[in-house]
């Protein structure tokens, strides 16, 4: 997900969308996915 969005690395992806959403990636995978 994060280098189809434009980003090299995965971590900094991880922080940039945790402070968007308040949510981790997977967080918000499964939180969509229920």
């Amino acid at each position: 997900t994060a280098v189809s969005c434009g980003y090299d690395d995965e971590k900094f992806f991880s922080r940039q969308f945790r402070q968007v959403t308040g949510f981790s990636p997977a967080e918000y995978r499964k939180k969509i996915l229920q």
